[in-house]
């Protein structure tokens, strides 16, 4: 997925998840400029993203339950699946171009593609999930950090990235979140995307803050939050540390 410049923010968006059947409010996504594309295509992208991790978190699971890799995408998840959430038989296995979302198998794993806005595989905008890739790239990022600066105010900050699956949804369509900050009560998930951003994301209520960040040298995560609802409105820098919670 090509990089986009700049800060992470979270902004007004309301959808309903195919994975989660709640709404989430407050979408995160890079700070748009002429190389990510017009601000409109960003709830697309932060869309197909979702449905990206949740057809990852629904081969994983076949693999699981099978003992060997899904031979066509279909085999994993089906319109009506609990795995897959309610998405329906014209929204299933597309992305939110409305294109197919391409699954190949490798010797290794398996890799999800989608397109992305020009409908050119292959090209800078493709969206890619890979497996063993993804496990990879979250045991390299996964640890404590602790923010630096821009954590929400009261809070005690700390994110503690984990590499067993994610806690929102009966499978985790992620991997698992422990963090200080607005509404967090437990249900939390993360998930690298490329090789240079994370996603972090929780359940606070009936909304789910997503918060995208610019991973650097591994070690130090950084966006812009500027979610209006919760009045955290900073520039956010992690650092990776010793995993002390206390405050």
């Amino acid at each position: 997925m090509a990089a986009c410049p700049g800060n992470a923010s979270l902004r007004g968006s309301v959808r309903m998840s195919g994975l989660y059947g709640r709404v989430a409010l407050g979408i995160a996504i890079c700070a748009w400029s002429t190389s990510c594309g017009s601000a409109p295509q960003f709830p697309v992208r932060a869309q197909t993203e979702w449905d990206l991790r949740d057809l990852h978190r629904s081969i994983l699971v076949f693999r699981t339950t099978s003992g060997k890799w899904p031979p066509r995408l279909a085999e994993a998840c089906h319109p009506g699946d609990s795995r897959c959430g309610p998405q329906g038989p014209y929204s299933w296995g597309r992305d939110g171009w409305g294109q197919e979302i391409r699954y190949a198998l490798s010797d290794s794993g398996f890799e999800i593609r989608s397109p992305g806005p020009d409908a050119e595989s292959g090209t800078a905008d493709d969206m890619v999930v890979r497996e063993p890739d993804d496990r990879i790239r979250a045991k390299q990022l996964a640890g404590c950090y602790r923010p630096l600066n821009g954590w929400f105010r009261g809070a005690p900050g700390y994110v503690a990235l984990d590499t067993t699956p994610g806690t929102i949804g009966p499978f985790g369509a992620g991997y698992r979140l422990v963090l200080s900050g607005i509404g967090y009560r437990g249900e939390a998930e993360w998930y690298p995307v490329g090789q240079d951003s994370v996603v972090l994301q929780w359940i606070a209520g009936f909304s789910i803050p997503y918060l995208r960040l610019r991973a650097l040298a591994n070690d130090t995560l950084r966006g812009r939050v500027d979610l209006f609802q919760g009045e955290w409105r900073s520039d956010v820098v992690l650092v990776r540390g010793a995993c002390d919670r206390k405050g």
